[in-house]
């Protein structure tokens, strides 16, 4: 609401013109603190204790940082092997919440693996979805602003805020998968008129999510079973639509190419 004051205010042009100035200063700024540090080698690491499935696994994390003329590399090449626990449980989780809350439906329609999630530790997944849903079904009924506020986490309810703020100025945008199309559920049922502004992207492999695009009557624009979490759907799909734009406004007409309908 705030990004919307200032558009409204100051015009999309001068707003642009201040982010510019903004992003230029900040990284003359970091410039300047990197070339007050030293030229030479600096090795630091930290240790990760429990990766979400293995409990009492340690992992450490060792890194090595190379200043030299203005420029910073980092090396993390001595780290130790990558954890078999799983990523972005936290979100997909979350995400999981807002779907059976909106949609009234129960954990273990909604829970998927994730990035790595299975077994014993998939049906822990599944119960601590459960209990967070019956711990704020009463409380939220199926207000969406509220389940958000419950069991969104700031990620979400920030996706959530561009989609609207980005509709109301009638601005397109572009949902990746799983967790981008839970925030873009709870946009929608906060104001219905935005869906006119999303693109789905793709239909994710991550459980439920082609049945929430089904239930939406929602057809993604691309169906690759990725399940990435990197916005990589999401940057596919823009290449699509801008050449269907390319196409739409510069393609030759059988009139304009000369070409006669009986031929």
């Amino acid at each position: 609401q705030c990004m919307v004051r200032l558009l409204d205010k100051h015009g999309l042009e001068r707003f642009e013109s201040h982010k510019v100035a903004l992003f230029t200063a900040t990284k003359k700024m970091m410039e300047a603190e990197i070339a007050e540090i030293p030229n030479g080698e600096y090795r630091g690491e930290a240790k990760v204790y429990y990766d979400g499935k293995n409990k009492g696994k340690e992992y450490t994390i060792r890194v090595r940082i190379t200043f030299g003329d203005g420029r910073i590399s980092f090396d993390y090449s001595d780290t130790d092997p990558q954890t078999p626990g799983f990523v972005n449980g936290t979100y997909t989780s979350s995400a999981s919440a807002i779907y059976s809350l909106v949609l009234g439906l129960d954990a273990k329609t909604t829970v998927g693996a994730g990035t790595g999630s299975n077994g014993d530790f998939l049906e822990r997944k599944i119960a601590a979805v459960q209990k967070g849903i019956d711990l704020h079904r009463d409380a939220t009924g199926d207000d969406p602003l509220k389940i958000l506020s419950r069991v969104g986490g700031y990620e979400i309810a920030g996706m959530t805020g561009m989609i609207l703020g980005a509709a109301s100025n009638r601005i397109p945008v572009a949902i990746d998968g799983f967790i981008a199309s839970a925030a873009a559920l709870v946009a929608m049922r906060l104001e219905k008129n935005t869906r006119d502004y999303l693109f789905f992207s793709h239909a994710s492999a991550e459980k439920f999510h082609r049945d929430f695009l089904q239930k939406e009557g929602i057809r993604p624009i691309l169906s690759l079973d990725m399940r990435l979490g990197e916005g990589t759907g999401a940057v596919l799909a823009l290449q699509i639509i801008q050449q269907a734009m390319v196409c739409y406004s510069q393609m030759a007409t059988f009139s304009s190419a000369g070409v006669s309908n009986k031929e």
